[in-house]
């Protein structure tokens, strides 16, 4: 990622939204979901995972009546949305943790400092159940990798990180 976008004038953007290549979107998404992003003014976001994808982190799973939520925690894939307010601390990606795992960590602890919000936006929700995880990459790598890449950064616990700040519930719905 750091390579494309290092040859592009990220200016021109308000948006740059990164997919992995084992993801289904729901017809209309990015007409959907980053007017929601704007509107809900998470500067990091990223779309609820329906019920049937591998799911990481549970605070990841689409929920029921829920438009979106605002959280201290979003993670680097299957998809990630960031808008143009954060480019200039977000961008380039630290390779130290070349799978980006820890990111989700720091984020929050960055944008808390300048008083940012996250989110997860469940009204867009993406299927990632095409390919197991770890597939093509080797967990205790990763996982040594993001451990040494945290000793490096601020960053908040997976415990701070798992909480849903606010619940903005899908408009009529009384559940």
């Amino acid at each position: 990622m750091n390579e494309l976008l290092r040859n592009e004038d990220l200016s021109r953007y308000e948006y740059v939204l990164m997919t992995d290549d084992d993801v289904v979107l729901p017809e209309n998404f990015l007409d959907e979901f980053i007017p929601l992003q704007r509107r809900l003014e998470f500067v990091i976001a990223q779309p609820a995972r329906t019920s049937n994808s591998y799911i990481d982190h549970p605070i990841t799973e689409q929920q029921g009546g829920v438009l979106a939520r605002e959280t201290q925690y979003v993670e680097i894939g299957p998809v990630v949305s960031f808008h143009a307010s954060v480019f200039d601390f977000v961008f380039p990606f630290d390779l130290s943790s070349p799978m980006g795992w820890g990111y989700g960590n720091v984020w929050p602890f960055l944008l808390r400092e300048r008083n940012m919000k996250m989110g997860i936006i469940d009204n867009t929700p993406v299927d990632h159940s095409i390919r197991k995880p770890v597939a093509n990459y080797d967990w205790s790598t990763a996982d040594r990798q993001r451990r040494e890449y945290l000793l490096q950064h601020n960053h908040f616990s997976t415990d701070e990180c798992f909480v849903t700040v606010d619940v903005t519930p899908v408009e009529g719905d009384r559940s």
